[in-house]
């Protein structure tokens, strides 16, 4: 029987004990998101209202970098799923479980897809290009004499342009990753429902055999009865005891050949 020294320290050993670490890398995704959905609200209201400004440009950086980020921690999320995959035998983690990690990745790439999608759409960067544009001209249209940070302005402008240049050059590239998180997402819902076929498959032979193992356990049942009827009224026509003890011995033979039959 167990002491309370021994459940202290079965205590201390489990309040010691590392935690999975995909729980904890999906607690920090989790966090993640929650702030990327934040930034990716004002982002968009800023680039309604003025998207050349400075906060625009600090705000569209911070959201991209945060995005990054998701990606490599949804990444290393699917690598520890595929080793899981890989070495069932080395992991106490069942199929349930592992359907459920696979499940939270989709839903996580989903949101970054779309939040990727707008940051780099055409459409974003045609009205960056012509709020710029339209901002130039005013500027350029103003008197020279009612500016007295024309310098300071023209730099402002070069800054602006030159973020816009440089959101323009890498859409490219990251529409070329986000093709890619549309092939993994895809190959992650293909396995999902493999998973889904495979266990639906063996419930439904597991359920066969054991409606067969009912059936023969029904027979056996019927012949056992059958035989100890039989035995009952040879008993009740004889006075014989050593009939009596050779009929038992036959029915115990019986029954052995029949459990036998069963269970090979």
């Amino acid at each position: 029987m167990a002491t309370d020294e021994d459940r202290q320290k079965t205590g201390l050993l489990s309040e010691i004990r590392p935690q999975d670490p995909f729980n904890v890398v999906r607690g920090e995704v989790q966090t993640a998101i929650q702030g990327m959905m934040t930034l990716y609200d004002q982002w968009k209201l800023l680039l309604e209202e003025s998207p050349t400004s400075m906060d625009y440009q600090t705000t569209t950086k911070d959201l991209t970098d945060a995005a990054r980020n998701i990606e490599w921690d949804l990444q290393d999320l699917e690598d520890s799923v595929g080793v899981v995959e890989a070495n069932r035998h080395k992991f106490t983690i069942d199929a349930t479980e592992l359907a459920a990690r696979k499940d939270f990745i989709v839903k996580s790439r989903e949101a970054l897809v779309k939040v990727q999608q707008d940051l780099n759409s055409p459409e974003t960067a045609l009205k960056l290009q012509t709020d710029s544009r339209a901002a130039l001209m005013k500027k350029r249209e103003a008197p020279a004499a009612t500016n007295r940070f024309a310098k300071l302005e023209k730099q402002i402008e070069e800054n602006n342009q030159e973020f816009i240049n440089n959101q323009v050059q890498a859409q490219e590239q990251i529409k070329q990753e986000q093709d890619k998180n549309l092939d993994r997402l895809h190959s992650t819902v293909k396995t999902i429902d493999a998973m889904g076929r495979v266990m639906s498959d063996e419930l439904a032979t597991q359920d066969k055999l054991i409606t067969q193992l009912g059936d023969e356990v029904d027979k056996t049942d019927g012949k056992i009865q059958s035989a100890v009827k039989r035995v009952n009224e040879l008993i009740d026509k004889t006075n014989d005891s050593k009939l009596m003890i050779i009929i038992v011995v036959l029915v115990v033979v019986l029954v052995g050949i029949v459990v036998g039959i069963i269970f090979i």
